[in-house]
């Protein structure tokens, strides 16, 4: 495939993108604030190895002695008694098990600033319409290009990003922000292999309509190998068409991330005529080189007549 993204279509789904599954929220009051923490469905439940922030041993321990005697009278109240030594134990084992808990990865996380995302991601009406309008979008697009292009000798081929642009993860990031949970390797492949993310609204009726007339789809997602299972339960639970070894191309360089290699190598058999993402990289390779905001903006209006059009 040419390097340029001329004659290839750049469908953005800008932002996070809205779930059809979950729109309801959890009725919890934050600690710093009055508004409710997004929902999570259940996710982490369960979960092995997963950080908690216990309650100090000695509370418990006071609450359950039914009116509890005075102190025993020391000299000056020196020696330790058992209700103070009792405190003192649990003082000791919340902070070991604190400490073991907050590995250096696994630190508290202040997720603040991503609530109202997640909360948009979740329950706005004007993201579901968003997604809706990508998708009737790109249902435009490749009609017409099965109406003009009837000579072509290659198969046609639609390639899409999965996560935020066909999967919705607001889920699992609604569970790392009521756990205090930065972004982690291990979270993110069990997130993975439950198969459990929601659907981009309309993401899966328009590949099984591509699918329909005879446009091969091609998922290419950064996610890992370890990955690769529960992502195609994943899709297939949610009705995306013809996932397959062949089709579904996750990330294999440990050293790099670019997803230039492989659509070129599906630009080699095929006719690809949308590209769809919800980040500049899913589209062409002089985005992933603009490493700068300032780079990546003036990459983005040198290639402005690329999204959501195709040049003949």
């Amino acid at each position: 495939m040419n390097n340029s993204i001329i004659r290839k279509v750049c469908v953005t789904l800008a932002g996070l993108m809205p779930g059809a599954k979950t729109l309801s929220v959890v009725k919890v009051k934050s600690p710093s604030s009055k508004r409710p923490l997004p929902l999570g469905e259940g996710w982490g439940e369960g979960l092995e190895n997963t950080a908690s922030y216990p309650t100090p041993f000695f509370f418990s321990f006071y609450a359950s002695r039914p009116d509890p005697s005075p102190l025993p009278e020391g000299e000056g109240n020196k020696t330790p008694t058992y209700r103070q030594f009792l405190g003192a134990l649990g003082v000791m084992l919340t902070l070991a098990i604190t400490a073991a808990a907050q590995t250096p990865s696994q630190a508290r996380a202040d997720k603040e600033y991503e609530v109202g995302a997640v909360l948009w991601q979740q329950s706005s009406g004007e993201h579901r319409a968003l997604a809706y309008q990508a998708f009737a979008l790109a249902r435009t697009v490749l009609d017409r290009d099965l109406r003009i292009n009837r000579r072509g000798k290659l198969r046609r081929a639609v390639v899409v990003d999965v996560d935020e642009t066909i999967l919705d993860n607001s889920a699992h990031e609604a569970w790392l922000i009521k756990n205090h949970r930065s972004y982690n390797a291990q979270d993110w492949t069990e997130w993975c292999n439950r198969a459990e993310a929601g659907v981009v609204s309309g993401a899966a009726e328009f590949l099984r309509y591509a699918n329909s007339r005879g446009v091969r789809v091609f998922y290419i997602t950064n996610r890992k190998e370890i990955e690769k299972d529960g992502t195609a339960r994943n899709l297939k639970k949610l009705g995306f068409p013809e996932v397959t070894d062949e089709t579904l191309l996750v990330r294999t360089d440990k050293d790099s991330s670019s997803k230039e290699p492989r659509r070129v190598a599906v630009g080699a058999k095929y006719h690809i005529v949308l590209l769809m993402g919800d980040d500049l990289n899913d589209f062409a390779e002089v985005f992933e080189q603009s490493r700068t905001v300032a780079g990546r903006i003036e990459a983005v209006e040198r290639n402005r007549n690329q999204f959501g059009a195709k040049a003949n």
